[in-house]
Protein backbone atom coordinates (compact mmCIF):
# COMPACT_ATOMS: atom_id res chain seq x y z
CA UNK A 1 0.00 0.00 0.00
CA UNK A 2 2.58 2.45 0.98
CA UNK A 3 4.79 1.61 -2.25
CA UNK A 4 1.67 2.24 -4.09
CA UNK A 5 1.27 5.89 -2.50
CA UNK A 6 5.20 6.42 -3.07
CA UNK A 7 4.81 5.23 -6.80
CA UNK A 8 1.61 7.78 -7.38
CA UNK A 9 3.93 10.41 -5.90
CA UNK A 10 6.56 9.86 -8.37
CA UNK A 11 4.00 9.75 -11.54
CA UNK A 12 2.87 13.01 -9.98
CA UNK A 13 6.29 14.50 -10.20
CA UNK A 14 7.48 13.72 -13.09
CA UNK A 15 4.66 14.84 -14.78
CA UNK A 16 4.70 18.03 -13.76
CA UNK A 17 8.57 18.31 -14.47
CA UNK A 18 7.86 17.53 -17.72
CA UNK A 19 5.22 19.82 -18.34
CA UNK A 20 7.59 22.64 -16.50
CA UNK A 21 10.20 21.10 -19.25
CA UNK A 22 7.29 21.73 -22.19
CA UNK A 23 6.39 24.97 -21.04
CA UNK A 24 9.69 26.11 -21.00
CA UNK A 25 10.59 25.18 -24.51
CA UNK A 26 7.42 26.70 -25.76
CA UNK A 27 8.72 29.72 -24.57
CA UNK A 28 12.33 29.70 -26.37
CA UNK A 29 10.42 28.84 -29.04
CA UNK A 30 7.62 31.81 -29.13
CA UNK A 31 10.65 33.81 -28.39
CA UNK A 32 12.63 32.48 -31.24
CA UNK A 33 9.29 33.44 -33.55
CA UNK A 34 9.11 37.10 -31.98
CA UNK A 35 11.78 37.76 -34.52
CA UNK A 36 9.67 36.29 -37.70
CA UNK A 37 11.84 33.68 -39.25
CA UNK A 38 11.40 30.51 -36.55
CA UNK A 39 15.02 30.44 -35.36
CA UNK A 40 15.96 33.35 -33.74
CA UNK A 41 18.62 34.24 -35.77
CA UNK A 42 17.46 37.14 -37.71
CA UNK A 43 18.43 35.73 -40.87
CA UNK A 44 14.75 34.98 -42.76
CA UNK A 45 15.78 31.81 -43.14
CA UNK A 46 16.26 28.24 -41.39
CA UNK A 47 19.08 26.71 -41.62
CA UNK A 48 19.66 22.85 -41.70
CA UNK A 49 23.49 22.27 -41.43
CA UNK A 50 25.08 24.42 -44.10
CA UNK A 51 21.85 23.89 -46.67
CA UNK A 52 19.62 26.31 -46.88
CA UNK A 53 15.61 24.96 -46.40
CA UNK A 54 13.61 26.59 -48.86
CA UNK A 55 10.38 26.37 -47.82
CA UNK A 56 11.09 28.93 -44.77
CA UNK A 57 11.44 31.92 -47.13
CA UNK A 58 8.06 34.12 -47.55
CA UNK A 59 5.77 32.45 -50.72
CA UNK A 60 8.20 30.18 -51.97
CA UNK A 61 7.51 26.30 -51.38
CA UNK A 62 9.59 23.76 -50.32
CA UNK A 63 9.18 21.17 -53.66
CA UNK A 64 10.97 20.84 -56.68
CA UNK A 65 8.49 22.33 -58.85
CA UNK A 66 6.08 24.88 -59.39
CA UNK A 67 2.68 23.79 -58.42
CA UNK A 68 0.35 26.52 -60.17
CA UNK A 69 2.40 25.95 -63.67
CA UNK A 70 3.53 22.44 -62.37
CA UNK A 71 6.88 22.83 -64.62
CA UNK A 72 9.89 20.90 -62.58
CA UNK A 73 12.45 23.16 -61.27
CA UNK A 74 15.70 23.44 -63.40
CA UNK A 75 17.92 21.96 -60.68
CA UNK A 76 18.93 18.27 -59.27
CA UNK A 77 16.17 18.46 -57.51
CA UNK A 78 13.88 18.95 -60.20
CA UNK A 79 15.52 16.12 -62.54
CA UNK A 80 15.57 13.46 -60.04
CA UNK A 81 11.70 14.55 -59.12
CA UNK A 82 11.29 14.38 -62.95
CA UNK A 83 12.84 11.75 -63.79
CA UNK A 84 10.87 9.64 -60.79
CA UNK A 85 7.52 10.78 -62.27
CA UNK A 86 8.83 9.59 -65.42
CA UNK A 87 9.92 5.83 -64.38
CA UNK A 88 5.61 5.32 -62.62
CA UNK A 89 4.40 6.75 -65.64
CA UNK A 90 6.83 4.05 -67.88
CA UNK A 91 5.98 1.37 -65.45
CA UNK A 92 2.41 1.55 -65.75
CA UNK A 93 2.47 1.79 -69.48
CA UNK A 94 4.48 -1.41 -69.43
CA UNK A 95 2.65 -3.13 -67.25
CA UNK A 96 -0.50 -1.92 -69.73
CA UNK A 97 1.51 -3.45 -72.77
CA UNK A 98 2.36 -6.70 -70.72
CA UNK A 99 -1.34 -7.53 -69.82
CA UNK A 100 -2.48 -6.61 -73.40
CA UNK A 101 -0.36 -9.37 -74.79
CA UNK A 102 -1.40 -12.15 -71.91
CA UNK A 103 -4.75 -11.19 -72.15
CA UNK A 104 -6.43 -10.79 -75.81
CA UNK A 105 -4.20 -12.33 -78.41
CA UNK A 106 -4.13 -9.44 -81.33
CA UNK A 107 -7.48 -9.91 -81.46
CA UNK A 108 -10.97 -7.97 -80.87
CA UNK A 109 -13.16 -10.79 -79.31
CA UNK A 110 -16.27 -9.22 -79.98
CA UNK A 111 -15.66 -8.63 -83.81
CA UNK A 112 -13.06 -11.06 -84.46
CA UNK A 113 -10.60 -8.85 -86.24
CA UNK A 114 -7.15 -7.27 -85.44
CA UNK A 115 -6.82 -5.44 -82.34
CA UNK A 116 -5.46 -2.04 -82.17
CA UNK A 117 -1.23 -2.04 -81.36
CA UNK A 118 0.20 -0.77 -78.30
CA UNK A 119 3.53 1.12 -79.46
CA UNK A 120 6.53 0.07 -76.30
CA UNK A 121 6.86 2.29 -74.30
CA UNK A 122 10.43 4.09 -73.91
CA UNK A 123 12.32 3.74 -70.73
CA UNK A 124 13.26 7.51 -69.41
CA UNK A 125 17.14 8.80 -69.39
CA UNK A 126 18.64 8.74 -66.11
CA UNK A 127 19.42 12.74 -64.73
CA UNK A 128 23.12 13.37 -64.34
CA UNK A 129 24.08 14.48 -61.10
Amino acid sequence: MEKTRRNGKRKKKRFIEEKEEDKKRRERRDRGLKDGNGNGNGSGMSSFGSRIVKSTLKNVNGLPYNPITLEYDHGTDGGRLEYSDNLIKFKGAKRMLDLWKKTNGHWNPITGELAKQIAEPIPPVKPKE
